[in-house]
């Protein structure tokens, strides 16, 4: 019952999130909310990936609370998901309210510090293209040829759609 009550409580704050950002005139849904998460992103004039990327890493520096991104259909996205039990309506209204009337657009790009670089998709590994590397951030700190070596180690799958990836026990 226990477990049942919290899982609840983190869906009832997923929905209240959902609400305020469809009532917001700068906030959008990315995706229908699923699981207690949350996809969403700032709308801006221009350059909308690095300027919601300023807005995740403005929020962890403020300690008011702390979201994740993503790439959905090929944008930036924040990802919210209520995790703690201490955290209730009142924080998900303050990060919203941060995320909605923080003011990104005039930090200047080259001095701008984030951790979190607008093309979330470096996160991955990527094999070689006609002898080029791949650049992985990650592999930065390696030797050339280690990093070459680990890259080189990828082994590409086509899957088709609705197919099962990877299953448990795998």
């Amino acid at each position: 019952d226990a477990f049942r009550k919290a899982i609840d409580r983190t869906f009832d704050l997923a929905e209240r999130a959902r609400q305020r950002i469809e009532a917001s005139d700068r906030l959008e849904l990315a995706a229908r909310p699923a699981l207690g998460i949350v996809s969403f992103r700032r709308m801006f004039e221009e350059n909308e990936d690095l300027l919601n990327a300023r807005l995740v890493s403005a929020l962890e520096e403020s300690g008011l609370g702390l979201v994740s991104s993503t790439r959905l259909k090929g944008r930036y996205t924040i990802r919210m998901c209520v995790m703690s039990h201490t955290s209730g309506p009142e924080d998900v209204d303050r990060v919203l309210d941060f995320l909605e009337q923080t003011d990104v657009a005039d930090v200047d790009s080259e001095s701008a510090r984030y951790e979190r670089h607008p093309d979330v998709t470096l996160s991955g590994v990527r094999r070689r293209d006609g002898g080029r590397q791949a650049r992985f951030a990650l592999l930065e700190s390696l030797p050339s040829d280690d990093a070459a070596h680990v890259v080189a180690l990828g082994e590409p799958r086509t899957i088709a759609p609705g197919k099962t990836v990877i299953e448990q026990w795998d």
